[in-house]
């Protein structure tokens, strides 16, 4: 039951900061004029999307980082929780764990989980954190499970931000 709860409040949470990671200057393709950075590559070409944003739930209390191209965007989100220490962590997807993270990539256009993938394996090192500030700067690298309906496996690698969040 209580893995349940987790799933579908996860879900709940995740289709929720999608809905509210992308800014108002989307449409017009104009970046927000911002000093975040996000960067990774995505099976070895430079993913440099032009939005990089970070935005706490106060229903979950959950940060999401994302980096995206945009509508209909192309998207990688990573789900920490809003206090989350400096140091380097390898679980993911486990609602056992003391600190849930998920991370996660959609390709551009995607409409269905066909394509979308979850990290299976890979790290995130949280190099400085400044939760009264509310910045935090680390690097990442993923490899996706395959996706719900189809076989998309995606390799995310070199990936690092520096975010200067806000509550939603």
């Amino acid at each position: 039951m209580k893995a349940i709860f987790f799933n579908t409040f996860a879900i709940f949470t995740f289709f929720s900061l999608s809905l509210f990671s992308c800014s108002k200057n989307d449409d017009n393709n104009n970046p927000p004029a911002s000093e975040n950075t996000f960067f990774c590559k995505l099976d070895g070409t430079a993913y440099n999307p032009p939005n990089a944003t970070g935005l706490i739930s106060t229903i979950t209390n959950t940060l999401v980082i994302t980096g995206s191209t945009g509508s209909n965007s192309q998207k990688i989100q990573i789900f920490l929780p809003n206090d989350i220490a400096v140091g380097t962590y390898t679980q993911f997807n486990d609602y056992t764990a003391n600190e849930f993270i998920q991370m996660y990539y959609s390709p551009p256009n995607s409409n269905d989980a066909d394509d979308d993938g979850f990290a299976a394996s890979g790290e995130l090192v949280i190099t400085q954190h400044d939760v009264n500030n509310k910045k935090i700067k680390g690097t990442f690298h993923f490899v996706t499970d395959p996706s719900i309906n189809g076989n998309n496996v995606w390799n995310i690698t070199e990936g690092n931000f520096n975010i200067t969040y806000k509550n939603l």
